[in-house]
């Protein structure tokens, strides 16, 4: 028999984000910001304390190119944008 298995996959990068803003400005003895190390390492252990997963993956964006610049005029193109699901009276224009 199989055991069930428990994977969490994280953004890292939102993650980082979300810690730097939302932890109060905190420096070391340097003077360099340490809020998002020590916000992320938060969140971090608080999702292996409450999920318990057998599996962790931190992804991070590699940088350079994103895909939006390419990808949204055809989404856009196909209607499938938001204009596509708003019913307001703009929905046409946007």
């Amino acid at each position: 028999m199989v055991k069930d298995r428990k994977l969490v996959l994280i953004d890292g990068h939102s993650i980082l984000h979300r810690a730097f803003y939302g932890v109060p400005d905190l420096t070391n003895a340097k003077g360099l910001h340490t809020n998002a190390v020590y916000g992320f390492l938060n969140i971090m252990f608080r999702i292996l304390e409450e999920e318990k997963p057998d599996f962790l993956a931190v992804a991070f964006d590699s940088g350079g190119v994103t895909t939006g610049p390419i990808t949204v005029p055809f989404i856009m193109a196909l209607g499938l944008g938001m204009a596509s699901v708003r019913t307001d009276k703009h929905n046409e224009t946007d």
